[in-house]
C-alpha cells in the first residue's frame, strides 16, 4: 500500500470513529437530559425519594464522566485528522 492509499485508509477509519463518537455523545447527552428531567420530577412526597433522588444523582455522575470521556476522544481524532489535513 503507497503512502497516500495508507494515508486515505487512515482518514476514512478516522472520520468514521469521529461520525460513531458523536452518534454515541448524542445518545449519552440524551439519557442525561432525559434523567435529570426525571429527578426534576420526582415526587417529594415518594417514601424513597431520598435514595431514589441519590440514586439517579449518581446515575446522572457517571454520565457526565461518559460524556467527558468520550468529548476527549473526540478531541483526539479531530487532532489526528488534522494533523494528517496538514501533513499534505
Amino acid at each position: 500500500m503507497n503512502a497516500y492509499m495508507k494515508e486515505a485508509y487512515v482518514k476514512r477509519e478516522l472520520d468514521r470513529e469521529h461520525t460513531g463518537l458523536q452518534e454515541r455523545l448524542k445518545q449519552v447527552n440524551g439519557a442525561k437530559n432525559k434523567l435529570a428531567n426525571q429527578m426534576d420530577n420526582l415526587s417529594v412526597s415518594d417514601k424513597h425519594y431520598d435514595k431514589k433522588y441519590e440514586d439517579m444523582q449518581v446515575r446522572l455522575d457517571k454520565l457526565y464522566d461518559e460524556i467527558e470521556e468520550i468529548e476527549t476522544l473526540i478531541e483526539e481524532v479531530e487532532t489526528r485528522l488534522y494533523n494528517i489535513r496538514q501533513e499534505k
